[in-house]
């Protein structure tokens, strides 16, 4: 059994998510903070290996959680692969990244019931934004965009 939404679902959950963000979110994610880029250093898709703890989404902070619930992603260059946690369900999927472009192909998800509050919905949907650009900043930090907003901001989690 097939477990991976279908292309017109995921379509019609991205157009429901953009439709209820509010204003004030859009307001507070304006422009890239300048510290982020006065400090970000030429991206290379090399740089995306390993695991990112994600700290923002749209703006607003992602509580901290313990380590194994913390929404993460695991990008793999050799392969292609991502992998991850939504703070509700793992996660795995392709991505590409090329200069500064970075897009993700089929990203599934496993189908637990979740109890509590969570970011996955709105993880999925940064995932499915697109025409995301990335920057890596010396103080290893990930930051997607969309156009000049930044859609999630991850930190490099320890080896």
């Amino acid at each position: 059994m097939n477990h991976l939404p279908s292309l017109p679902s995921c379509l019609l959950f991205l157009g429901l998510a953009l439709s209820s963000c509010s204003q004030k979110a859009t307001e507070a994610t304006g422009t890239i903070p300048s510290s982020v880029a006065m400090s970000a250093v030429a991206p290379n898709p090399a740089l995306l290996n390993g695991r990112w703890q994600v700290s923002t989404l749209n703006g607003t902070p992602v509580p901290a959680t313990d380590s194994t619930r913390a929404a993460h992603l695991i990008f793999d260059s050799a392969t292609g692969r991502l992998s991850g946690f939504t703070s509700c369900n793992r996660l795995m999927g392709s991505y590409t990244a090329t200069s500064n472009t970075l897009s993700f192909g089929q990203v599934g998800s496993t189908r637990m019931a979740c109890l509590g509050p969570n970011v996955e919905q709105q993880l999925l949907a940064v995932l499915n934004t697109p025409s995301l650009t990335y920057q890596i900043s010396a103080d290893n930090q990930l930051t997607l965009l969309s156009g000049a907003t930044p859609v999630a901001v991850l930190t490099r989690a320890a080896q």
